[in-house]
């Protein structure tokens, strides 16, 4: 049968589906994921469908910035709700050809609504996943705020509430529309949640209960967490004969990448990790990714020790090194907890800020560190935590236990049960 993925966002977003996609392929279904245009060459590299969804517009990337550079929760949604509304008809129309024939739709984040949208009007089943936890608990403290603060669980649980309503206030008007298109009723106006048959509306949670326990209020038939979806994907499996022999020839380095987060600052950002490498005389491994770095600067740094990369296997690599410096994406989080290192995390957006708690908390973590007051000596200190006994070997529980678990196939096992397969 068909199967229609929807998913948004960068390379830790997509790879986890496309594991899933070639498990389902390999099952004989037929797979395809729609999303954004820088998707679309890995995932038709690997052997799956793709249906073309326009996300990667400058003016998302542009709310993402200025919320990074210090833009409220409150601005950055607004002018959010203005890229919805502008592209919402598209969007629908995409989705609506990405989905025909598929007996089965799963998607993930900002494509949920859409799809559960899509799913009934043409009554196709929605599985709906998360990487991150997104449903309300008294026990995991809300995160789309960057400062994490645990309260009282029943507080806890009514700001949670609170915050996914206001948020969904700033688009409420685009889905109108998108279900007006549709010939389906609005939802009521605090959003889908509170629609009669959301107490039905299966949710996987993609990421390790040793990552983030389970909490109690999360129903158990309708809620999963299956673990992380580990898998080859072929095409980030490439490591350089550079690469190996800068391993091989001395003592782990440790390694720093912020994906595809851009800084307002690159400059100053590398100067403090240029300084502290040199007052450490750590190796490292650098990974220039989307711009919070400048490569530039490293290589004309000179430093002994040092190796500036494009891209990198974190499969291959992170088993390699001794701790993990990173923005705190949950793929990146998944992938270092998978083998057994140390993280310290500078987050920069979304639930970047949640993983950075919630290291510290499992005790796994060489601390948080803030983005925009982060100094020389607060990147050394945290460094020098990851590195101690005790964070080592908390790390390398959390990797015995990541390890026991197989999400790919718990995943086909849920969907199966759910009746979906």
């Amino acid at each position: 049968m068909k199967i229609s993925i929807f998913t948004a966002g960068s390379m830790g977003d997509i790879r986890p589906f496309i594991v899933l996609g070639k498990r389902l392929q390999q099952m004989g279904h037929q797979c395809s994921i729609m999303s954004g245009e820088r998707n679309e060459k890995i995932v038709t590299e690997e052997g799956l469908g793709y249906d073309r969804w326009d996300l990667d517009l400058p003016e998302a990337r542009q709310v993402e910035q200025g919320l990074m550079d210090g833009d409220s929760a409150r601005k950055a949604a607004k002018k959010m709700s203005g890229v919805v509304e502008k592209l919402m008809s598209l969007w629908v129309e995409q989705a609506v050809t990405a989905a025909k024939d598929s007996r089965l739709i799963i998607a993930a984040n900002q494509a949920v609504p859409l799809a559960m949208s899509v799913g009934e009007k043409f009554d196709i089943p929605v599985v709906t996943t998360y990487f991150a936890p997104l449903t309300p608990s008294s026990s995991i403290p809300p995160f789309f705020l960057k400062k994490i603060v645990r309260l009282p669980g029943f507080i806890n649980l009514a700001v949670w509430k609170l915050l996914r309503l206001v948020m969904w206030r700033f688009v409420a008007k685009s889905f109108t529309a998108c279900r007006a298109s549709l010939e389906l009723p609005d939802w009521r106006w605090s959003g889908p949640w509170s629609d009669k048959s959301n107490g039905s509306r299966k949710i996987l949670y993609a990421f390790s209960r040793h990552l983030v326990p389970r909490p109690k209020e999360w129903p158990e038939e309708t809620i999963k967490i299956t673990g992380n979806w580990f898998g080859e994907v072929s095409s980030t499996q490439t490591v350089s004969p550079e690469l190996e022999r800068f391993i091989a020839e001395g003592e782990s380095p440790i390694y720093v990448g912020f994906g595809s987060m851009a800084s307002s600052d690159p400059e100053g950002l590398t100067q403090k990790i240029i300084n502290v490498i040199k007052r450490s005389g750590v190796r490292a491994v650098i990974m220039s990714g989307g711009g919070a770095i400048s490569a530039e600067m490293i290589a004309s740094a000179r430093l002994p020790g040092v190796l500036c990369v494009d891209s990198v296997s974190h499969e291959w690599l992170f088993p390699r090194v001794k701790t993990v410096f990173h923005h705190g994406g949950g793929g990146t989080v998944a992938a270092a907890a998978r083998a057994g290192t140390p993280q310290v995390i500078m987050p920069f957006i979304y639930d970047q800020f949640y993983w950075a708690w919630q290291l510290e908390e499992l005790g796994v973590s060489g601390g948080s560190l803030d983005m925009k007051r982060v100094g020389e000596d607060d990147i050394e200190n945290a460094l020098n935590k990851s590195f101690s006994t005790e964070v080592v070997n908390r790390a390398k529980k959390l990797w015995q236990q990541v390890n026991q678990e197989n999400g790919v196939d718990n995943t086909i096992s849920e969907l199966q049960h759910w009746g979906f397969l």
